[in-house]
């Protein structure tokens, strides 16, 4: 019967849609929708040696790559939460945490991470389930502990707290799981402590999986490691099982070693050295004075991460594969001590009484790059055992080829590339390179330093490599450097960058780069008469001596193109300037006197911001000039020339010029400027001076300095018509230029502006596409035939009424608490994307619909003077005035359970408006400041008593309708009798009456709401109720 109900779901579960969890939605698991389940039965190894291995790679929060700081370690599991066939990933680790300063904080109860598999990606969902204590688990264990045949989870608790205290108290704890997710959770707080490892499995044969807790502090807290024995229902009794007096355990696990049938207990202790416990098991528990020992790691420190089994040998005992990293292993690169992660395989001959380490037996490799937790199955399916990490599912360390496990994890990703050289001093190569975070370049690897490698000689990756990095001239640079400095050696060199890993290996090779040592040019050689030489020229780089004739001459580089040389009394000749490429001789050489003319610059001491001057100073044979302008101004041209092009900045200040002559000195000059903002319109200026902007000594300009740093400008009212030199207000916050001749307005340049008023002008357009900081806009009373704020993001108040507005897009304002649209031409709006709407004005438009439903925060609503024929305001709980006179209303619905905030109310001018519906319509009778036509009633259910004819013919007509309870029949057929009547629904007759005229009235007040059937001279019409 099982295995039909079994069959019969499997064969359900393919005919039905899964549905995939998205974020926000509720964890729901659901059997009686075809949903099943593997065997959560088994011990927590088996169960952590999971279907399919997931990668950060692949892990999403709304929609963009999770940030993951850390590996998938013991602190997640994989379980299939939904019951979809995809596993799915639960989190509870210091890794998924952004903020590390919450370990300051007094609580730590931070909600755990769950992942859920659709198929191609893990998308990160809100945790729904019962609040946790202590929820940062050490290790999961995922099993069903109470025999419902949904995954549960016991997290095993050991992080340490605030305080950083091992032996302090924390709770571990079992997540429960149900038809509609994780609802309970079961604590431990009698057994808290700071527990580091734990398993599960059916230790006693008796059908229940049973938890082992390991106190890692037990020297601190004293609390003892225990069993806790269940008995199905997951409800435990503790026994220490002789557990008291063990010392602390780092990792265990529930595995039969010995293939007898029951589970064993492998541990591994801290001890002098690392050491491995096997306690046999007989069914019952385990016995512990029969326990196999051996001791594991070759280095002075480190831990046991993950402990895993495999049988390479076939002979019915498991070989015990343990993995982890070790401290102090000295680097051969610099000494520094770094960690070492690594493999070893223990294997017995005698049937469990002892284990010999057989690692170098069936590893080729056995220390590696970082890693998570191991585990030990065919991860690719090609029917050959693999070792692989937890951390990303491409990740295959080793492979099983029948005789020994074959390292396969790639050692090198993404080598780094050099983009770019330059030539510094005159020796000194600037290498710039790309690939600065061994963390993304090498995502597993080791790497400490990064190294340059050069020859003369062009080399290969192959054939030179470890000869180049041997015998070369190398240096080691830290990782945050993008570029570095070597010395050139000859005219050709070939270069190349690599990452030196923990081990002193070349991890990765970068692209070679090509340097050729430019050769030198001379393009004059001046002596002045106190016997110094100048050389002019290019490429001054790699200069190894200067002779004058026969003999050498002391020289000092001052750039690659200027050369001081310091000749002795009476030496001439001709120039030998020697470098790594060659020797240049040159012999034009020229002798020079002192200049004696004086100085001046000219040019505009009065330039506008931000264009462009020019500015000289007399041409002296032998001198350069060094030009030096306020700050923020811009050089375009002319570097230490007589003649320079600078682009205007906004300090005033003074231009310098400093003559640097071959022979003999000039003295500094210099120029004071004040730099200028251009304002064209005189009533503009006048504004600026009457507030107190220094406009300086020019006509239609104001002092920048005076403007740049002003944040609030108001010149409404002053007959303005151009505001042309606002551009350089840049940090302009608040303006308001209201009430003013405006035609135009520029604000592209105003990027910080917040607040805008310029109502009342005449703008035929407004581009604020640029003002993204923007919160406030009135522009009422333009020409505005368009407008676009939907760049304008932060908009909370919009105020655009009074122009002739056809449209208006309000999607993207997702803040606007105010907006008025009054006075245009604006025949319909979305307003559903606008949540926190508190006021809205679009009274005078041509609005036939208006929806608000979504604006649930409204308080004001002036709607007036529109072509609205419905308006339902009965989800708008918080409104207090309502203006909606002068529309085309036949339906208003003020019911919203909250009338007695509502203290304003006018739908007066609405002549086709018989009803409207309210909360209490006698209380609001009495509402002094609710304002209707007299023809209008006030109901609780204006839908209530109604009769449509929708069919009688074309010359009867039956109106109002709906209507509080009077009908009036017109165009009954005259000169005969009409036998008129009126059923309800179910066929009972309520009215009768027979009329000899054509017009009739039927009086239904006194009768109950609903649907009417309407009968003339015998004949059946189709009616309904409104």
């Amino acid at each position: 019967m099982r295995l039909i109900k079994i069959i019969f779901h499997t064969i359900l579960l393919s005919f039905l849609t899964l549905s995939v969890f998205a974020q926000n939605q509720l964890l729901e698991l659901q059997t009686n929708k075809g949903r099943i389940y593997k065997n959560y039965l088994k011990t927590s190894y088996e169960l952590s040696n999971y279907d399919d291995w997931l990668s950060r790679d692949d892990i999403y929060f709304k929609g963009v790559k999770y940030p993951f700081g850390g590996l998938l370690d013991q602190c997640h599991c994989q379980i299939d939460i939904n019951g979809d066939g995809l596993e799915d990933i639960f989190y509870n680790d210091l890794n998924d945490i952004s903020d590390i300063n919450r370990f300051l904080a007094t609580s730590i109860n931070k909600s755990p991470s769950v992942f859920m598999n659709t198929g191609t990606k893990m998308e990160k969902i809100d945790w729904t389930g019962p609040s946790i204590i202590d929820p940062m688990a050490s290790e999961i264990l995922v099993g069903d502990f109470n025999n419902d045949s949904l995954p549960d989870l016991f997290s095993i608790v050991a992080y340490d707290t605030p305080n950083g205290i091992e032996g302090d108290y924390q709770i571990s704890n079992l997540l429960l799981n149900s038809k509609d997710g994780f609802k309970t959770v079961i604590e431990f707080p009698h057994q808290a402590g700071y527990h580091h490892t734990g398993c599960s499995g059916d230790i006693d044969n008796d059908g229940d999986l049973d938890v082992i807790m390991f106190n890692f502090g037990y020297w601190e807290n004293f609390i003892t490691s225990k069993i806790l024995w269940n008995d199905g229902n997951a409800n435990f009794t503790f026994s220490e099982a002789g557990f008291s007096r063990i010392a602390p355990v780092h990792r265990s696990q529930l595995f039969d070693v010995n293939k007898d049938g029951f589970l064993d207990l492998v541990i591994s202790q801290p001890l002098a050295k690392y050491h491995v416990d096997i306690m046999w098991g007989n069914g019952k528990d385990f016995d512990l004075s029969n326990s196999s020992s051996f001791e594991t790691i070759d280095y002075p420190v480190g831990s046991v991460i993950d402990i895993d089994f495999t049988d390479v040998d076939n002979n019915g005992m498991a070989e015990i594969i343990l993995s982890g990293h070790a401290t102090s292993y000295v680097s051969p690169i610099d000494s520094t001590h770094t960690n070492v992660y690594y493999i070893q395989l223990f294997q017995s001959d005698d049937n469990g009484k002892t284990f010999t380490n057989k690692t170098k037996q069936y590893f080729d490799v056995t220390s590696f790059p970082r890693f998570a937790n191991m585990s030990v199955k065919d991860l690719d399916k090609n029917g050959k055992t693999d070792i692989y990490s937890g951390d990303r599912k491409d990740s295959i360390r080793w492979e099983w080829n029948e005789t020994k496990f074959i390292y396969k994890y790639p050692k090198t990703l993404n080598p780094p590339i050099i983009s770019d050289y330059e030539f510094k001093n005159n020796f000194n190569i600037n290498i710039i390179w790309k690939g600065l975070n061994p963390s993304e370049l090498y995502e597993d690897s080791q790497i400490v330093k990064w190294a340059i490698y050069w020859s003369d000689k062009q080399w290969t990756d192959t054939s030179l490599v470890s000869k180049i990095y041997v015998s070369a001239k190398d240096a080691l640079f830290d990782e945050g450097l993008n570029q570095f400095v070597i010395e050139a050696t000859s005219k050709e060199m070939y270069i190349r960058v690599a990452a030196i890993d923990v081990f002193g290996v070349v991890s990765g090779l970068s692209n070679l780069l090509n340097v050729t040592i430019p050769k030198p040019i001379i393009t004059s050689a001046t002596v002045c008469e106190q016997n110094n030489l100048t050389i002019v020229g290019t490429d001054f780089f790699g200069i190894t001596g200067i002779n004058i004739g026969d003999y050498p001459v002391d020289y000092k580089i001052l750039s690659g193109n200027i050369i001081l040389a310091e000749l002795s009394e009476g030496q001439s000749g001709s120039i030998s300037l020697i470098s790594i490429t060659d020797t240049l001789t040159y012999s034009d050489i020229k002798t020079i006197s002192s200049p004696s003319q004086a100085l001046s610059i000219n040019g505009n001491n009065s330039p506008y911001y931000n264009t462009i001057e020019t500015y000289n100073v007399p041409e002296i044979d032998g001198v350069t000039f060094e030009w030096t302008f306020p700050q923020g101004w811009e050089l375009i041209s002319g570097s230490n020339t007589n003649i320079v092009q600078v682009k205007i900045g906004t300090t005033d200040g003074t231009i310098k010029v400093s003559p640097s002559a071959i022979c003999g000195s000039l003295e500094q000059v210099s120029l004071p400027v004040a730099v200028y903002t251009y304002v064209p319109d005189d009533n503009f200026q006048k504004a600026l001076r009457e507030i107190g902007i220094d406009i300086g000594n020019e006509v239609d300009a104001v002092l920048t300095s005076s403007v740049m740093n002003v944040s609030d400008l108001n010149v409404e009212s002053k007959v303005i018509r151009d505001l042309t030199g606002i551009q350089d207000f840049e940090s302009l916050k608040r303006l308001d230029c209201s009430n003013n001749q405006l035609e135009v307005l520029d604000l592209s340049k105003n990027i910080q502006l917040e607040e805008l008023s310029c109502s009342g002008n005449k703008l035929n357009s407004l581009d604020i596409s640029k003002n993204d900081s923007l919160k406030a806009l009135f522009c009422d009373g333009n020409k505005l035939t368009e407008l676009n704020v939907t760049q304008n993001k932060v908009l909370y108040s919009l105020g655009c009424g009074v122009n002739p507005l056809t449209s208006l897009n309000v999607s993207q304002n997702k803040e606007l608490v105010l907006l008025s649209i009054y006075s245009s031409t604006i025949s319909s709006i979305d307003l559903s994307q606008n949540s926190h709407l508190f006021l809205f004005h679009c009274g005078f438009n041509q609005l036939t619909n208006l929806d608000i439903s979504k604006n649930l925060e409204l308080r004001e609503l002036a709607c007036d003077a529109n072509q609205i024929t419905k308006l339902d305001l009965s989800k708008n709980t918080k409104l207090t005035h309502v203006i909606c006179n002068g529309n085309k209303l036949t339906s208003l619905n003020l019911k919203n359970g909250n009338n007695s905030t509502l203290t304003e109310m006018y739908a007066d001018g609405n002549p086709d408006l018989t009803c409207i519906n309210v909360d209490n319509p006698s209380l609001s009778e009495t509402y002094t400041d609710w304002h209707k036509d007299i023809t209008a009633n006030y109901s609780n259910n204006c839908v209530s008593t109604g009769i449509e004819l929708l069919e009688l013919n074309k010359s009867i007509v039956v109106k109002p309708n709906p209507s509080g309870g009077i009908f009036s029949i017109e165009g009954l057929p005259a000169n005969q009798k009409n036998n008129i009547s009126v059923h309800t629904i179910d066929g009972k007759l309520i009215r009768s009456k027979i009329s000899n005229s054509a017009n009739e009235i039927i009086d239904l007040s006194n009768n109950d709401a609903g649907i009417y059937m309407l009968q003339i001279n015998g004949q059946d019409f189709k009616i309904s109720k409104k």
